[in-house]
């Protein structure tokens, strides 16, 4: 379909303008400002908490500045497509762990094509999934940027992009009022009660557990119980890893037991240091490609 529904486009427009306008006010006004004033730099790093709506301001702004208004008016012919010509989002498959370097070489390609309208965005969604030849070619592209090309990173985990990338980048924080987020998404998924009270210890910085089914919520926190309580529960923690197959659901379970700590650090004292430092160890561990099962497996033995 190359043109879109004027319903379906107004409808996208309102949640988009209301609710983002909502959670990041002044960083909305912000963009606003480039959109009306058509000024903007060449690399953008938009950073929060996984799940925040990054890729959906990314993909409104981009709209926005070729369109001239934030939102969007609907009518001009920079407005009318389905998936602008101009615009292209970069994410990893999901049967890979990592954004593979061809997609990045790719989207450079589509980089150097002159815009069909006045400037092309390229939008890395994930971008800190990137493997080490993807950063190498980004770098490169960013140091050799076309004068009409702007690229937006989004990341939920900043301290894994290497620090040149970072350094050529404007940096733009993303974190909502947490509380009053998580508790809209929560009861929009309509969970049991104890599996709510469950999201509500793990998903504080985490947003992308609630959109999980109830059966992979409920072990993810048998797994986290485990390692909260090593001692009396170590033959059914093993069970549980070993039926860990993929490097992301290990991710999952380091991203949930950081929220739980960060909810909780008070209540465990100096036990959440030593499994702040074994987390850490296991997501540059998880980095490099060792066994998902045997990360995992640190956090307690």
């Amino acid at each position: 379909m190359i043109f879109k529904n004027f319903y379906q486009f107004f409808r996208e427009r309102q949640i988009y303008s209301v609710d983002l306008k909502r959670l990041y006010p002044n960083t909305y006004k912000v963009f606003e400002r480039m959109v009306q004033n058509q000024e903007i730099r060449n690399a953008f790093l938009f950073y929060g908490p996984q799940g925040v709506g990054k890729i959906d301001f990314a993909l409104h702004f981009a709209k926005s500045f070729l369109c001239g208004l934030m939102p969007p008016c609907g009518f001009c012919s920079e407005c009318v497509y389905e998936s602008h010509p101009d615009i292209l989002i970069v994410r990893k498959s999901a049967d890979d762990e990592r954004l593979k370097v061809e997609s990045v070489r790719s989207a450079i390609d589509f980089a150097l094509v002159p815009p069909y309208s006045s400037r092309k965005f390229i939008i890395i969604q994930d971008a800190h999934l990137m493997t080490q030849q993807g950063y190498s070619a980004l770098l490169k592209a960013l140091e050799e940027s076309k004068p009409y090309t702007t690229y937006i990173l989004t990341a939920s985990k900043i301290e894994l992009i290497p620090s040149t990338i970072v350094s050529r980048c404007v940096k733009v924080r993303f974190f909502p009022n947490i509380k009053e987020l998580l508790e809209t998404k929560i009861q929009e998924k309509n969970f049991p009660q104890d599996v709510n009270e469950i999201l509500y210890n793990i998903s504080y910085f985490n947003f992308s557990v609630i959109e999980k089914d109830e059966e992979t919520i409920r072990r993810i926190w048998k797994i986290l119980s485990c390692v909260i309580n090593p001692e009396d529960s170590r033959a059914e923690f093993i069970k549980l890893i070993n039926e860990i197959r993929e490097i992301q659901e290990a991710r999952d379970i380091l991203d949930s037991l950081e929220s739980y700590l960060v909810k909780n650090s008070a209540k465990l004292g100096s036990f959440s240091v030593d499994l702040w430092e074994k987390i850490r160890t296991a997501r540059r561990n998880l980095e490099v490609f060792i066994n998902p099962k045997i990360v995992l497996l640190s956090l307690v033995f």
